[in-house]
């Protein structure tokens, strides 16, 4: 297997102040951890595959992921995949779609279709505009590459973690998209430095960050004592800061596991959930120590979320990535409900009225060109949720704005 070379995000005091004096709540956090390093691949096409894969699952299934597909390509590059087939490519672990999508990049760059070189020269949004030309990719698997080329400023609406580390951060559970794009714009121009501390906040509790006093996260020594005494009270306060693996049963878990507590000859502590895979041990699947944020009903409602948000404008895309999640229609309502309190079809009708008053309010299109850019099935559809949901039609709505 050959080792991609990996590298920390380059940032310093400049970016750090800059964020302290923009948001002071985020500059506190700032404060407490210090600075947070953020590995990222420099070589643009294994960082894209690299964020392909990691399209809506956790990062240690990625990690697993990424780890097989480097034992069967070897050296993560263009001219290497094009002796694979997608069905190759899939065995590692992936969907179909993500496979295809790979390859299809792949190819394109080995027949000059496409220039990923060429694309660093080229502003934020027009390389995103390239990229989600290819079907699979959509907006975040594109950020996360520029997030891996360090350009300054990106932070992620697509991306939940950094969602769920706003909402820690700032105590707005069901964040809304004008609350990111307000703290976003606080962040900028270096957002991506502060998506760096919204993803180490959505993985530690709010509590430790608050008792680190000026200590950065590394700096945050614990015992094995001490880590023997929170295993054996499954004290979730430490879930994140170590895992524990039991030599026997060749299993390892998060502090806070309820499974019978084993003996203590038989455990061994780890810092991350990537050292105990990498030592052979397996996640456990009571407590599932492989997802950054152990919370299964959560975790697939805010994938049903993520997707909505992302694709409620298209809806043959949005077909294809629910099917994508594995639930079925009813269990997809169910979980959606218990999360946000409505469902999925509300949500998105919510989203799609929220980008046709957008839409009428800023631009010249016609009804029926917003309608569809809305993402409504047809017009007749668009004229009575609308008026319902705002008490007039499309036209007096434009009006009223006026």
């Amino acid at each position: 297997m050959c080792d991609v070379k990996y590298k920390f995000f380059d940032y310093g005091t400049k970016e750090m102040e800059y964020l302290s004096l923009a948001d002071p709540v985020l500059g506190d956090v700032i404060a407490r951890l210090g600075r947070v390093e953020r590995e990222v691949i420099p070589d643009p096409f294994s960082a894209l595959v690299y964020a392909i894969i990691g399209q809506l699952i956790s990062t240690n299934s990625a990690n697993t992921v990424w780890k097989r597909l480097q034992e069967k390509i070897g050296e993560i590059t263009p001219e290497n995949f094009w002796d694979f087939t997608p069905d190759d490519v899939k065995q590692c672990g992936m969907t179909m779609k993500k496979a295809i999508c790979i390859s299809d990049v792949a190819k394109a760059i080995v027949l000059d279709d496409l220039s990923l070189d060429s694309l660093g020269k080229l502003p934020d949004i027009e390389i995103i505009r390239r990229l989600t030309s290819f079907r699979g990719i959509g907006q975040w698997t594109a950020e996360m590459l520029l997030i891996n080329m360090e350009r300054p400023d990106i932070v992620s609406w697509g991306d939940i973690a950094i969602r769920r580390g706003m909402e820690k951060l700032y105590g707005t559970p069901n964040l809304t998209k004008k609350q990111f794009e307000s703290y976003k714009n606080r962040y900028s121009p270096y957002g991506s430095v502060a998506s760096i501390y919204l993803w180490a906040i959505s993985s530690i509790p709010m509590q430790t960050i608050a008792e680190t006093g000026g200590n950065s996260v590394s700096d945050m020594k614990i015992t094995d004592e001490e880590k023997w005494q929170a295993s054996c009270s499954c004290n979730s306060d430490y879930d994140g800061r170590f895992f524990y693996g039991v030599k026997t049963t060749g299993i390892f878990c998060r502090p806070s596991c309820k499974s019978k507590s084993p003996k203590r000859e038989n455990v061994v502590f780890f810092d991350t959930a990537r050292q105990a895979e990498d030592s052979g041990l397996r996640p456990c699947k009571r407590c599932r120590p492989d997802l950054l944020e152990f919370q299964p009903l959560k975790e697939s409602a805010d994938k049903i979320k993520a997707v909505c948000d992302l694709y409620f404008a298209d809806r043959n895309r949005l077909n294809e990535e629910l099917m994508g999640l594995g639930l079925s229609k009813n269990r997809m309502i169910q979980l959606f409900k218990e999360e946000y309190k409505k469902t999925p079809s509300e949500y998105l009708n919510q989203l799609r009225i929220d980008r046709a008053k957008e839409l009428l309010s800023h631009t010249q299109n016609s009804i029926l060109q917003i309608s569809l850019q809305s993402g409504f099935e047809n017009l007749s559809t668009f004229y009575a949720q609308f008026k319902k949901v705002t008490g007039m039609s499309p036209k007096e709505y434009r009006g009223y704005q006026v």
